[in-house]
């Protein structure tokens, strides 16, 4: 399972798996592989769809079985990881056709979903994972914390964090710390300003996102579902 969580935002009013009907056109023929999930992982400054309705939550998921080559045993159940050119001209080997484009329906038969990291392909979202099998990612529970924060009281920094994770319903475990503990804190974790933000993995590591601004950089990289 993969250790790190992947992230989607859902309308409140729809279920978190119907993605609707995607056709993908990537450059190298359309991808008709019917309902697909977006999710990401990235923490780079993309477009983000969220606050296109007041509806949408933010739902963390883990993928189970990551397979990082297209060499590996593949599996409907698995999502297939192309981390670099070699890979992705090993998966075109595998799956090309003779008008060099890609077999998406055998694709589809062999994997359960496909993240692909490569910036030169067009038409394939940045840092984005598609998911056309739901065995293949778990949600991440709700009574588990997705996010840990240290906070100030009376920070209106601190406050806005706490704001924004119950606003968007994501599951988080918060540390109020007191006067005397700040540069405690500050050492600790090598930052200056309060609060401070950390991504709980699924290997519960924690993974150090920074503070407020960081925070909704993090979010505001975080893919959308259409």
């Amino acid at each position: 399972m993969s250790c790190y969580p992947y992230f989607a935002f859902h309308n409140k009013n729809k279920p978190p798996l119907q993605a609707g009907t995607v056709k993908q056109n990537l450059g190298i023929g359309d991808c008709p592989i019917g309902k697909i999930l977006w999710l990401t992982r990235s923490t780079k400054k993309i477009e983000t769809l969220k606050h296109r309705s007041d509806n949408c939550i933010l739902i963390g998921y883990y993928i189970n079985t990551l397979v990082d080559s297209p060499h590996k045993s593949n599996g409907t159940d698995k999502v297939l990881y192309i981390k670099n050119k070699d890979d992705f001209e090993t998966f075109k080997t595998r799956y090309g056709t003779s008008d060099d484009l890609i077999n998406w329906n055998k694709v589809r038969k062999d994997w359960g979903g496909l993240e692909l990291r490569l910036s030169y392909l067009s038409g394939w979202p940045a840092h984005r994972v598609a998911i056309w099998n739901n065995k293949t990612i778990s949600i991440c529970s709700k009574d588990t914390p997705i996010f840990i924060t240290y906070t100030l009281t009376d920070c209106p920094y601190s406050a806005d964090i706490q704001a924004t994770l119950q606003e968007l319903e994501i599951p988080y475990l918060n540390y109020n710390v007191k006067d005397i503990d700040k540069t405690y804190y500050k050492n600790l974790h090598k930052w200056d300003t309060f609060p401070h933000i950390f991504l709980v993995g699924k290997d519960n590591n924690l993974y150090f996102i920074g503070g407020n601004n960081e925070f909704h950089t993090f979010l505001h990289s975080i893919g959308n579902i259409d």
